[in-house]
């Protein structure tokens, strides 16, 4: 069985990220973290699915604008690949949908994500002076 392919955008905004917390009722990861994302669909490139998925989840229209790599995972319906894109909103005077609110880098330690999103984590830290 083929892997579900997952885009994520990382959207920074005036070293702020965009960050939604799941319902505790979700089927996985229910009450942690996230950056928006969601399904590939059939014939998408990925970065289309992360500018839809953002757009559809949190409201923010964006422009992505280079890739942070893919991690491997695993959820209830079975293996995931997840392909993290950093991007920027098209128009800062957007304002995202609840869940979703725009975090200082800093702040992500004292949140709770899921493990396959560590790396993004570290990554911001390191690039965008998080300490």
């Amino acid at each position: 069985m083929a892997s579900t392919q997952i885009a994520v955008a990382v959207v920074i905004m005036n070293n702020h990220v965009l960050v939604g917390r799941r319902s505790s009722h979700a089927r996985d990861a229910a009450g942690l973290h996230e950056f928006p994302g969601g399904k590939i669909e059939q014939h998408e490139a990925p970065e289309e699915a992360a500018r839809r998925e953002c757009l559809e989840e949190a409201g923010i229209a964006i422009s992505v604008q280079s890739t942070l790599g893919h991690v491997p995972s695993f959820s209830s319906q079975g293996e995931i690949d997840i392909f993290f894109f950093l991007a920027k909103p098209t128009d800062v005077l957007q304002v995202p949908h609840t869940p979703f609110l725009y975090h200082t880098i800093q702040s992500l330690n004292k949140e709770n994500f899921p493990a396959a999103n560590a790396r993004i984590i570290d990554w911001l830290h390191n690039n965008y002076g998080g300490s």
